[in-house]
């Protein structure tokens, strides 16, 4: 390896969904040390967990496996990813001390995926919040014309992704903001965003509230096609 260990962050995670023995969590954690050849996790997640993934963990005593991996300097901080209801969450983050929890935060999902009700539950708790979809997978940068418009007559200089990206990070116990970036030009323009992150102000989340307002009366559907909430609540198939 040509960077020094220490010179960077390495997070990996527990595929439960994939998973059925007690076995499973040293197969598949020993297959993760031997490919990334990184000798540890700085955060390792349970990922993926609802009520049905929290009770598999619990069965196979994946957390119980992990904990044992940090006692052996092979894990540095315990989190988990999470896709469910805030009641679920709730659960699971009292369970154990967290270090770090990864939930689905946009200014879209923040009422209608409950994302406010599971920051809340787990900035009580004092867990630090890492954010995924940001953009709802592109949802919030491929907006109506009309929306769109919204943004661009606040601020012509700076795109709608960098209003998305911003409304997560703006957060006050959110400490990471992950971005799924397909091109050079996304990856600068988000680059710009955090050179430096600039809070909104409130203003600007007017601006926000107004695009989104304008955005809900087109009738989309908000889908990622993520799966991660199937059944779909809006019937789409």
């Amino acid at each position: 390896n040509q960077y020094k260990r220490d010179s960077y962050f390495l997070t990996d995670k527990m595929p439960i969904v994939m998973m059925n023995t007690e076995a499973d969590n040293e197969r598949f954690f020993k297959e993760q040390l031997e490919r990334t050849k990184a000798g540890y996790f700085d955060f390792y997640f349970l990922h993926w967990l609802n009520e049905a993934h929290w009770k598999k963990a619990k069965e196979i005593k994946t957390l119980e496996f992990m904990k044992k991996m940090k006692e052996e300097g092979k894990i540095r901080h315990i989190g988990f990813s999470f896709h469910g209801e805030p009641e679920t969450l709730k659960e699971i983050a009292e369970s154990y001390p967290w270090e770090l929890v990864q939930i689905q935060l946009n200014y879209l999902d923040w009422e209608l995926c409950r994302s406010r009700e599971q920051y809340e539950v787990l900035t009580k708790l004092g867990i630090p919040v890492s954010i995924m979809e940001p953009l709802k997978g592109g949802t919030l940068v491929k907006l109506t014309p009309e929306s769109k418009k919204v943004f661009d007559d606040a601020n012509p200089k700076v795109g709608t992704a960098s209003w998305g990206l911003r409304y997560a990070a703006s957060l006050p116990n959110v400490q990471v903001v992950l971005s799924g970036m397909s091109d050079l030009a996304q990856m600068e323009d988000n680059i710009k965003t955090f050179s430096p992150m600039v809070p909104l102000t409130d203003e600007e989340r007017k601006v926000i509230a107004q695009a989104l307002a304008v955005y809900r009366k087109a009738g989309a559907v908000p889908c990622t096609a993520c799966r991660y909430c199937s059944p779909c609540p809006f019937g789409v198939s």
